[in-house]
């Protein structure tokens, strides 16, 4: 008996003694697991620091590009003074220029959309007389610190311009209207001072509508010869200053990393940089902490500065570059949720670009071909015979060709390739989901 309860004990103290051998064990891996958090956290947390001062670095040096406006020259304040004024029309396709065709721009309600408007149209045209238009921008604190151009207050302006213009052509005012189209270009150039992506492409749609501005004037009034030279000035001073997409996106570049950057180092909260979907919140979670947001971001910074190298060139090599970029880049990996989602669809918007300025050359050679009528009498048959276009002579920025080009019997076509890069021979469609699809093409009424 006493033998049996003495081996009892001793198998109770090796119990024991084999217990707590197993919490030591398990303490020190808990501890080693503690420490290895606290280390790899606190390596993430160092990595996010790091790339957040790089990012910054980078903004930073964009920021000391920017120029120096004076007050008195800054443009901001009175314009969107000026647009304060402004009054909706009651027909409201007025807002709509899709529904221009066959509109009547001596019509009643345009008639009464112009005087509803007329202290707004008075201030505006003094407000584009400053220089400049500075918002501000504070690039250190990524797309949060940007100041963007209004989308409505500019857009509306240029419409309203271009109805004032299309107006003051059919009441044979036309040295004003041309004046008119002029200041679009100057809402414009208010927006080209800010050279983040999304003021290029608000600049790209005010650029559309003064080139179809243009040619409804062209179509509908006789401008005197000095008048459209005057314009043809404005507008190819206005072409030649536009520069290349390559700065809009490395703004583009520099901001989306200082926004993301910020978010991981706990500046701002991280999910607001995505889109959140079904799920998102885990995998964000999982990206920044399992530290794949490093290759992430190394992945996303090589594609956009391979991006602003392709559109840093000339068009039509610029849109081949990009296209090659994006064919090349593919799809991202599904853990690269910044690579994936950064500076969407570069080539889209190369192409938007593109389009505006092969509008603006176009309405360049218009105001050339009509200045050739005016002085011969006639259109010419080819373009190589226009007195009225400037040396060098406007080429199609889709092919590097010159544009295509036919005299009819009612005037003449002018056409631009367009996104597909082919001459269809000056076939276009009216449906709008076919724009793009075929060739560019305006015409001058005889």
């Amino acid at each position: 008996m006493a033998k049996d309860n003495e081996e009892q004990v001793i198998g109770i103290k090796k119990g024991r003694g084999c217990l707590t051998k197993g919490m030591v064990v398990a303490l020190l891996l808990v501890c080693s697991a503690g420490v290895f958090c606290l280390w790899w956290s606190g390596s993430i947390n160092h990595r996010a620091k790091d790339l957040l001062a790089a990012a910054r670095t980078e903004a930073a040096a964009l920021q000391a590009d920017l120029p120096e406006v004076k007050p008195e020259d800054n443009a901001l304040l009175p314009f969107k003074t000026a647009f304060g004024k402004y009054s909706k029309p009651a027909d409201s396709s007025l807002e709509c220029e899709s529904k221009d065709a066959g509109r009547d721009f001596s019509s009643e309600a345009v008639k009464k959309f112009l005087k509803s408007n007329s202290e707004c149209l008075a201030d505006l045209e003094k407000a584009l007389l400053l220089p400049s238009c500075d918002y501000g921008d504070d690039y250190s604190l990524g797309l949060q610190g940007q100041k963007l151009p209004s989308l409505s207050e500019n857009r509306k302006t240029a419409r309203l311009l271009v109805i004032a213009a299309r107006h003051e052509a059919l009441e044979a005012r036309t040295a004003t209207a041309l004046e008119k189209l002029a200041l679009v270009l100057r809402v414009a150039d208010p927006i080209s001072a800010q050279p983040g992506l999304i003021p290029r492409m608000i600049r790209c749609a005010i650029e559309t509508k003064f080139a179809d501005g243009a040619a409804g004037v062209l179509n509908t009034s006789e401008p005197s010869a000095d008048s459209l030279e005057k314009l043809l000035k404005k507008l190819s001073d206005h072409a030649g200053a536009r520069g290349d997409m390559s700065e809009s996106f490395r703004v583009e570049k520099a901001l989306l990393s200082v926004t993301v950057a910020r978010a991981l180092a706990g500046e701002t909260v991280l999910y607001d940089s995505f889109s959140m979907r079904d799920g998102m919140t885990w995998k964000v979670w999982w990206w920044r902490n399992s530290g794949n947001f490093v290759a992430d971001m190394d992945m996303m910074r090589d594609s956009q500065a391979k991006a602003v190298k392709a559109v840093s060139q000339p068009y039509p090599q610029a849109l081949t570059a990009i296209r090659a970029h994006v064919k090349a880049t593919g799809k991202a990996p599904d853990w690269a949720l910044m690579s994936g989602m950064a500076m969407a669809k570069p080539d889209r918007s190369t192409e938007t670009d593109c389009e505006a300025l092969a509008r603006l050359e176009l309405a360049r050679v218009l105001i050339g071909l009509r200045l050739h009528r005016l002085a011969r009498g006639a259109y010419p048959d080819g373009l190589d015979e226009v007195k009225g276009i400037p040396k060098p002579a406007p080429c199609d920025p889709f092919t590097g060709k010159p544009f295509g080009y036919l005299k009819t019997a009612g005037g003449c076509r002018l056409w631009s390739a367009g996104r597909n890069c082919r001459d269809d021979g000056g076939k276009h469609a009216p449906d709008p989901k076919y724009d793009g699809k075929l060739d560019l093409v305006v015409e001058l009424a005889k």
